[in-house]
């Protein structure tokens, strides 16, 4: 069908006028269709107007009439105007993005991040970069430094409503370890003392008469969407207690401060046993060693009481004592984290420890 046809159908299906009109006498059959009289182009109008109305009622061309409204204000809100209109560049998703991690790269340097004092501008870029992450895999750069720089710097409303919503976001932003271990190191009541104080709650509450109900206490570590304003995921501490020595060691120094607040208690030491033995299986699934975990320079002491005392000689036995007793000397907090992980050894060096340090006598 010509468009002479399309045009000739809409004036005879919507004007009374069009009879009157001889249309192959009064227009040129071409793809242009020109009129070669008025009365054509009047007829055209009219059949049109017709047929519209005939098909839309005022009720919903009035609603046709309010979303399109709507759709250009919004358009005209995402537009881009001024002298930018024109620049291809910027209404161009791609091109826009390419454009954009240019510049970051350009000009996010780290000498700019280092001088910036402002918390809250580098929470709003951090966020704005957070964004991107989440979008595009490819943009993994200058967070980090963002994130250093903000607990850096003294804390602010902003910085810690910021940092509580970045843990929720730890896994899908693929940051450093390092970064992480900084926030941990930098949040310990948050995200170490307050969800490990709460486990041991739980585990307290559901070990009766010797029998522990593992599941439940799984459970009570990744909390529910609903708990998830109020509770730290204590899994995704284990998890990252298991990849990080110094996450790890943070970990067990609050847990040795549990264990000399509980006055010892047998709950207490069987709660980090429970702690380092899910620990040392996930270090398994990585196919990693819990020894790792420890300071170099303890590595060989926890090696050695690992084993039962009762299994070794007498002059082993005793060499471990001396150890202990060096440890002591020069950082007691040292050896009291190793009784707690290691427990069978405290009687062995309680005669070692005066009174006032000894936990065993508080």
């Amino acid at each position: 069908m010509t468009n002479f046809d399309i045009i000739k159908s809409i004036l005879v299906n919507g004007s009374e006028d069009v009879s009157k009109i001889d249309l192959d006498n009064c227009t040129e059959k071409n793809d242009k269709f020109q009129p070669k009289i008025p009365d054509v182009t009047s007829a055209l109008a009219t059949s049109l107007t017709t047929l519209l109305c005939r098909k839309i009622s005022p009720a919903a061309h009035q609603r046709y009439l309010v979303r399109t409204n709507i759709i250009e204000q919004l358009r005209d809100w995402s537009r881009i105007n001024s002298r930018y209109e024109q620049m291809h560049s910027f209404t161009d998703g791609e091109r826009t993005t390419k454009f954009t991690i240019s510049l970051v790269e350009k000009y996010l340097t780290e000498d700019f991040i280092t001088k910036q004092s402002s918390v809250g501008a580098l929470v709003k870029l951090a966020c704005v970069l957070i964004n991107m992450k989440l979008n595009i895999s490819t943009f993994d750069f200058k967070l980090d430094s963002i994130i250093n720089r903000i607990l850096y710097l003294d804390e602010t409303d902003d910085s810690n409503r910021f940092l509580d919503t970045l843990t929720e976001k730890y896994d899908n932003l693929s940051l450093a370890l390092s970064t992480i271990e900084n926030i941990y190191i930098c949040r310990p009541n948050k995200l170490i003392e307050i969800p490990i104080v709460d486990l041991f709650i739980s585990f307290n509450a559901n070990h009766t008469e010797g029998n522990l109900n593992s599941a439940i206490i799984e459970n009570h570590m990744i909390p529910t969407t609903k708990d998830c304003s109020d509770h730290v995921n204590c899994n995704q501490l284990l998890e990252y207690s298991s990849k990080s020595p110094r996450i790890f060691q943070l970990l067990s120094s609050v847990m040795k401060d549990m264990f000399a607040y509980t006055n010892c208690s047998e709950m207490c030491v069987n709660f980090i046993q429970y702690i380092l033995n899910y620990i040392s299986k996930l270090c398994d699934q990585k196919k990693q060693k819990i020894l790792d975990l420890y300071p170099r320079n303890l590595q060989c002491a926890v090696i050695l009481v690992r084993i039962n005392p009762n299994l070794h000689t007498t002059n082993s036995k005793e060499y471990v004592i001396q150890m202990l007793n060096r440890i002591y000397s020069s950082n007691k907090e040292e050896l009291l984290i190793l009784l707690t992980h290691f427990p069978v050894w405290l009687k062995e060096v309680s005669n070692l420890v005066p009174c006032s340090d000894n936990p065993l006598s508080r």
